[in-house]
């Protein structure tokens, strides 16, 4: 025996059993020999012997792989040191080494802070939008408090969500039994003849709101487009169980919602057109859900104890990031935000909220006076907004979901349209928005346009004819009234010489009883000629005698310069 086989020995013989001491040292006696123990190796880095045979060590960076020969590299993102985007990053260095190191990055929307592990929302600042008694509350970052909505009508409301991109807010009261949407504007509009409506959650691509209906015996997910006044029935629910949370997460068509009884709830997923039902996993009484779009990752609240789970869209990878943390009093509701995981302390007026990285630090980050039911965070943010809607465009005449194959026309059953038309239903059975269905409202639609057309058309014929009377008739009809003939009375070319005197213009009175002389042009110019120039550029006669045919005078009623013209022609021809 060398000297190592004694020292195990001694050890064996002083701390264990006799019977497994002589089984240890029979095994060690024969198979172990730290000589040879890494002979024949096939560690692929070193090999190191030791006293229960080889060991296979790795150099820093990397791990012995599950062959427990072979090195792999240490996958340090596994540990959350990263808020959001995390990727290893190898570099060969000049000296032959290879340096490796983890990269954070941040999803779309964000931006690395100084530490480069957390990230800052890029635009705008967060609100929080909360239920309490039948009033929906809103506190901004500066803690300053609104009311947002109150429901006359019901004195709880049940759950509430919020479409960023619309700017609309989504209430449904089980006691009410209605959906209601409202504006920026405070327009609102309640569907009604929807069942019991109690969890809500608004698909903010295609604008889609589900729902779930408690009725007895007819529970189910259903979805309505508030806009579009339609709606469709999904997949059916078990009359026995609750529905504790729900939550929608376009960018992968994929729902979540926990079905709960007593104290188990079963977590379950399905397209957002209804399809593809998954079981995906079993928790303790589940009291809130959050998703990771970009991480495709869920998070669930559940209490007895309070736990926060996380796991990734096929239920696959569970982990407990939050456990047996004095701030975590049974959680209710989960909203996910920059690097924080924000929940309701259940029976208390706390909003806390829990780092996702690094150490699990958590705090209390909102104390109301007002007894929150539920919440959402208010963020441009938390909504991707590089989502394709791929429902425009698709012909459909109820409600189109989104689904794994593409988006689905679904009928007021849930079943698929064909060519994008369904079959005509109950008028009982349709949904009422602020009192009209769908088919209500499309009748009263086209009587409004009809009568508005016929009002158009009606303005343009006024328009027509005021124009008409007050620019051209009433011009032209003045123009005839106030139009005087006049005669112009010239003398005949042969009167020579012309007295100047000659009447030249006449006096015409109107009818406002005063006086216009109008002036005949040709007279007048005949006049300055004779009574001027041609007297003064008359050739001395000398005292001789002459005659000069003179035909007797005749009267010229022509009042133009041409008639003058053909006149004075004819005198010259008959002079010659």
């Amino acid at each position: 025996m060398n000297l190592m086989e004694s020292a195990i020995y001694i050890v064996l013989n002083s701390y264990c059993h006799p019977g497994i001491q002589n089984w240890l040292h029979k095994t060690i006696s024969y198979d172990v020999s730290p000589d040879t123990a890494c002979n024949n190796s096939t560690c692929s880095y070193k090999c190191q012997p030791t006293p229960l045979g080889r060991q296979c060590t790795c150099p820093f960076g990397l791990k012995l792989s599950a062959d427990r020969s072979t090195c792999e590299d240490i996958d340090e993102c596994t540990d959350d040191v990263c808020s959001q985007g995390c990727v290893n990053v190898q570099t060969n260095m000049p000296d032959g080494t290879v340096k490796r190191r983890i990269m954070c990055t941040c999803h779309h929307g964000y931006a690395p802070r100084s530490d480069r592990r957390s990230c800052k929302a890029i635009r705008g600042n967060m609100s929080i939008l909360y239920v309490s008694g039948n009033s929906v509350r809103s506190i901004s970052a500066d803690g300053y408090g609104v009311i947002e909505y109150n429901d006359q009508d019901s004195s709880t409301i049940t759950d509430m969500d919020y479409n960023v991109r619309e700017k609309k807010l989504y209430v449904t009261s089980a006691e009410a039994g209605k959906l209601v949407e409202m504006n920026s504007t405070h327009n609102v509009i309640a569907v009604t003849n929807i069942g019991i409506p109690t969890r809500v959650a608004v698909d903010w691509v295609t604008g889609n709101v589900y729902f779930v209906d408690t009725t007895p015996a007819n529970s189910r997910v259903r979805v309505c487009h508030v806009k579009r006044k339609r709606c469709a029935s999904l997949q059916k629910l078990p009359s026995d169980a609750k529905v504790t949370a729900l939550i929608v997460d376009p960018s992968s068509n994929l729902m979540f919602y926990c079905v709960t009884r007593e104290l188990e709830s079963v977590v379950w997923s399905a397209t957002l057109a209804g399809r593809r039902v998954t079981d995906l996993t079993t928790v303790r009484n589940c009291t809130g859900l959050a998703v990771d779009s970009f991480k495709r990752r869920l998070y669930v609240a559940e209490t007895g104890p309070a736990h926060i789970i996380r796991m990734d869209y096929e239920g696959d990878g569970h982990k407990k990031i939050l456990a047996d943390h004095p701030q975590l009093q049974a959680p209710h509701g989960l909203a996910i935000f920059e690097d924080y995981i924000y929940y309701l302390v259940a029976n208390s007026f706390r909003l806390s909220r829990c780092l996702l990285f690094g150490p699990k630090h958590c705090e209390t980050y909102i104390f109301r006076v007002f007894d929150a039911n539920t919440f959402v965070l208010r963020h441009e943010s938390i909504q991707r907004d590089d989502v394709e809607n791929t429902c425009e465009g698709l012909v459909c005449d109820n409600v189109c979901a989104l689904d794994d194959d593409g988006p689905k026309c679904l009928c007021d059953d849930g079943a698929f349209a064909k060519n994008g038309e369904c079959p005509a239903v109950d008028k009982k059975l349709l949904p009422l928005f602020n009192g009209w269905s769908y088919e209500e409202l499309a009748t009263a639609h086209s009587v409004t346009f009809t009568v508005i057309t016929a009002v158009m058309v009606l303005v343009v014929i006024y328009l027509c004819v005021f124009v008409y009377y007050h620019f051209v008739y009433i011009p032209k009809r003045n123009r005839a009234s106030a139009y005087t003939q006049v005669r112009f009375q010239n003398t005949s070319m042969e009167s020579s010489p012309f007295p100047a005197d000659a009447d030249a213009a006449i006096q015409i009175k109107t009818t406002a009883g005063k006086s216009h002389e109008f002036v005949n042009p040709i007279q007048y110019m005949r006049n300055m000629y004779y009574s001027s120039f041609r007297k003064s550029t008359r050739p001395d006669a000398g005292g001789l005698p002459f005659t000069m045919p003179v035909s007797p005078p005749q009267q010229d009623l022509s009042d133009t310069e041409s008639d003058l013209d053909d006149k004075e022609s004819r005198r010259i021809i008959r002079n010659k």
